[in-house]
């Protein structure tokens, strides 16, 4: 029999030839998969028969001959069962390698079962290689080009100092974990998580692979099932680490489905980049980390460094400045930092502490929606007219803020007194007497945007709907170190009182929660309320200070006047700052509305503005106001 001889004899060749190759310390991709995948001599057998066709389109032909069906040119369940056994029990067990998911070749998607020709039977079923495999055994990578869409090779990177014994931790833990290893690594955007992930994958000697977790989210499921498979494969025969961003979205998606394909899924190395991570309900056990890092932003002394060596031709002073004023990340750093030297040239200036702050503000801007506005003001110290011991306490908030660092961290006092990190104030006082200005004007001092909350979009009457909103803003305005003003604060911040109903005992959760949040917040944070009786003892505390705003006295009002009128503005001689501050008794809001109402009737009649006009405008305001006017105070000459 010539072709039993010649099949034999072939067979002692190769048998030959293997121990010789691995003797010359050439190793053989097929052993290499073997081991990776964790092969016994039955599976590689199976997958060289599914192989067969893949390599050798003169295997059709055969497989074809052997099913007595030329329509039939791949191996099938059935013929690999006649082909490979004789028994009864070695018939079930083969049958339970190609059908079981968590068989070797099935768990990885290396082999996977075409559709049977009769529903509900398996032995029809064909051996389908993965393209990876394929791919992979002919020297090239196991990932199909086809997913870059959403998938991206990973270059390896430095990390921050800060994260370095970080990363040692999880190489040493992750040498000795066992697969699936999950890591969650936990931070703020741009805190560097993926840099973390490619400087471990590095280390480990492994490339790494980047997948868009919001790309990944909106595949169809045929496609999102070929993700799995091919970074499986991946993960096995290239030795990938799998680094999935934003995984959020998953969250968001609430597909249970492809959450247990992933934890299904035989990966070696796995990371998860998470800003915050998922309550313990929206997130299976099997694909939670048992390692995780908390990254945390940059120290201000580390931020300078930062700084500095994104933009070496700032100044000293405009470094520790931006610096100081925002809790960026490294990541944020970098990019403000580009966009400050663009800028700068393009302005044809050197980099100042005002455009730094500028950038940083671009920056970091907070993603509140309707839950708050940024107050747009352009007042300074001189639009203020206030008694100096007001002024003075003003300049005193901005102070604490400003040496902050100094005071809290290289003086230590921040280890004796945690809850003097951030910087609470409550401006109190009648309508118009100037707290909004005066917020803005030291939220500009300190190089921050003024956020104003909308009370009419927090508080809800559902239950725990308001702590949610709070939440939001409180997260967003820290990531972001803008500072936050709660106008008519008394809403949220007033006094609890005695239980009588249940709306009385969830309203003073509410306000329990304000307590908390406003003392673990790092930032700025300014109340404004017409009475200061009204607000919570409790909040008074937690204050570091406090500022009466009082209506302003006659020769106040004077100033105001003065300053109210630009210098653009045509006015006659009548109009009189000091006759207008005694017949008036109004507070700075009120001047500023009389004046203009008063140019807008000058403008309307082509004429300067007159004392005409501004009593005019004033009978409108104190109309408004529901003030009782007296006669002689609106007479004209």
């Amino acid at each position: 029999m010539p072709l039993l001889e010649e099949i034999e004899r072939s067979r002692h060749e190769l048998a030959a030839r293997e121990p010789a190759t691995r003797a010359a310390g050439r190793a053989l991709r097929l052993d290499t998969l073997a081991e990776r995948l964790e092969l016994d001599t039955i599976d590689r057998e199976l997958l060289l028969l599914a192989l067969a066709p893949e390599l050798d389109v003169h295997y059709e032909r055969l497989f074809g001959w052997l099913h007595d069906d030329v329509t039939r040119p791949r191996p099938t369940v059935q013929l690999a069962l006649d082909l490979l056994t004789d028994s009864m029990a070695g018939r079930l067990a083969l049958r339970e390698r190609l059908v079981d998911p968590g068989a070797p070749l099935r768990r990885c998607g290396a082999v996977t079962l075409g559709e049977p020709a009769r529903e509900g039977s398996s032995a029809r079923a064909e051996l389908v290689v993965a393209a990876g495999v394929t791919r992979w055994l002919s020297g090239g990578p196991a990932l199909a080009p086809a997913l870059g869409s959403c998938v991206e090779l990973g270059a390896p990177a430095d990390v921050e100092e800060i994260h370095a014994a970080a990363v040692a931790r999880l190489i040493d833990a992750l040498r000795g974990e066992g697969r699936p290893a999950f890591v969650d690594l936990v931070g703020p955007d741009g805190v560097g998580r993926l840099r973390v992930a490619l400087a471990i994958a590095a280390q480990l000697a492994r490339p790494c692979l980047v997948v868009d977790g919001a790309v990944a989210a909106r595949l169809e499921a045929a496609d999102f099932t070929a993700l799995v498979e091919g970074l499986t494969l991946a993960s096995r025969l290239d030795r990938a680490a799998i680094c999935w961003r934003a995984p959020e979205a998953l969250v968001a998606a609430e597909r249970p489905d492809r959450l247990a394909q992933l934890a299904r899924a035989d990966f070696d190395v796995f990371f998860w980049t998470w800003s915050k991570m998922p309550p313990v309900g929206a997130w299976p056990a099997a694909l939670r980390g048992r390692l995780r890092a908390e990254l945390t932003p940059p120290t201000e002394e580390r931020r300078v460094a930062l700084w500095s060596a994104a933009l070496p031709e700032a100044d000293a002073a405009a470094i520790a400045a931006v610096a100081g004023a925002f809790r960026m990340t490294g990541g944020q750093i970098r990019e403000a930092g580009a966009a400050a030297r663009a800028l700068a040239v393009g302005r044809g200036v050197t980099p100042t502490s005002a455009l730094l702050l500028e950038v940083g503000r671009q920056h970091v801007a907070p993603r509140l929606g309707a839950l708050a506005s940024l107050v747009v003001r352009t007042s300074s110290w001189d639009d203020l007219v206030l008694p100096p011991a007001r002024r003075q306490q003003l300049e005193e908030l901005v102070r604490r803020h400003r040496h902050r660092a100094t005071v809290l961290s290289a003086w230590g006092f921040g280890r004796r007194h945690a809850d003097a990190r951030g910087l609470a104030a409550l401006f109190s006082g009648a309508s118009g007497t100037g707290k909004t200005m005066a917020a803005a004007i030291v939220a500009r001092e300190l190089g921050r945007d003024l956020y104003r909350v909308d009370l009419s979009q927090i508080v809800s009457k559902y239950i725990g709907e308001t702590e949610k909103h709070l939440s939001r803003i409180f997260a967003e305005a820290e990531s972001s170190d803008v500072a936050l003003f709660f106008d008519e604060a008394d809403a949220l911040f007033g006094k609890r009182s005695a239980v009588q109903s249940a709306h009385d005992r969830y309203a003073n959760i509410e306000v329990a929660y304000l307590l908390q949040r406003l003392e673990a917040y790092p930032g700025v944070v300014i109340l404004a309320s017409n009475l200061r009786k009204n607000v919570d003892d409790a909040f008074l505390r937690r204050l570091q200070v406090i500022i009466e705003f009082e209506l302003p006295t006659e020769a106040e009002r004077r100033e105001i006047w003065r300053r109210v009128w630009p210098d653009e503005a045509p006015r006659d001689p009548s109009v009189d700052p000091d006759e207008l501050a005694r017949r008036f008794t109004v507070s700075g809001g009120h001047i500023r509305n009389i004046a203009l109402g008063a140019a807008f009737a000058a403008a309307e009649e082509e004429a300067p503005i007159s004392l005409r006009h501004v009593v005019e405008s004033a009978r409108g305001e104190f109309v408004r106001m529901g003030k009782l006017m007296m006669a002689a105070d609106f007479a004209l000459p």
